[in-house]
């Protein structure tokens, strides 16, 4: 009940202000400050919106602006009121809101945040989300102002340097590990064919002496067999 009187209340105003006459659109600034410029996909970003400067004699009470933006990038965005406003009446792409108390405000004002998610199946690359076509009023007459813009920058995650120093680490650890189990299994199989060959060598140093020691044992035989001859 309480969202149908104020959406009502601001078409009333809206409705009242059309036959003001306009003012001049250097009496306050909007500023649209996102949470950060580049998003992948899937992200959220926030995007505060704020009335800067503000000039207009009795301040400001209403506003109304075109909320513009790719919709095969973006999906609906969720529009948030600000501290001294109420919850904004959203048709469409128009947006429309009114101070809580409908008493005018003449200081820096955040009006709304609008929160925006990348859809999953984006396009990669720069995107433009604009408010256009920004109206205020104090109640008596209605100021138009250019808004404002802003561009972000729809990516792709990159690996970032420290990921590939911490991996490149991973792999050159790994690759001396490996080296070093290689190195110690080779140098294990040397020392066994080592061992081998030095024993063989010593058992055929014995074989060679047993057998020298024979061949002189036969050759002494036949020298005494042949002085008893």
């Amino acid at each position: 009940m309480k969202k149908t009187v104020i959406s009502l209340l601001i078409c009333m105003i809206l409705v009242w202000i059309t036959g003001i006459s306009y003012g001049v659109s250097n009496l306050y600034e909007v500023e649209m400050k996102p949470s950060k410029m580049e998003c992948f996909r899937g992200d959220t970003i926030q995007i505060p919106v704020k009335i800067k400067n503000i000039d207009v004699e009795n301040g400001i009470v209403a506003y109304s602006t075109l909320l513009s933006y790719d919709e095969t990038i973006w999906e609906k965005p969720e529009i948030l009121a600000g501290e001294n406003w109420q919850e904004p009446n959203v048709i469409e792409h128009l947006i429309q809101g009114t101070t809580i108390s409908m008493q005018a405000v003449e200081n820096n004002q955040e009006i709304m945040t609008i929160s925006f998610k990348v859809k999953e199946d984006a396009k990669i690359g720069k995107t433009k989300i604009e408010l256009a076509k920004f109206e205020v009023t104090n109640g008596e007459t209605t100021i138009e102002n250019e808004g404002d813009s802003i561009e972000i920058n729809i990516t792709t995650p990159q690996t970032k340097a420290t990921e590939v120093i911490i991996k490149n680490v991973w792999f050159t650890t790994r690759n001396i590990t490996i080296a070093a189990i290689i190195s110690a299994v080779t140098l294990f199989i040397i020392v066994l064919i080592i061992i081998y060959y030095m024993q063989h060598a010593k058992e055929e140093e014995k074989s060679n002496l047993l057998y020298e020691e024979v061949k002189g044992i036969q050759e002494e035989s036949k020298t005494e067999e042949n002085k008893e001859e």
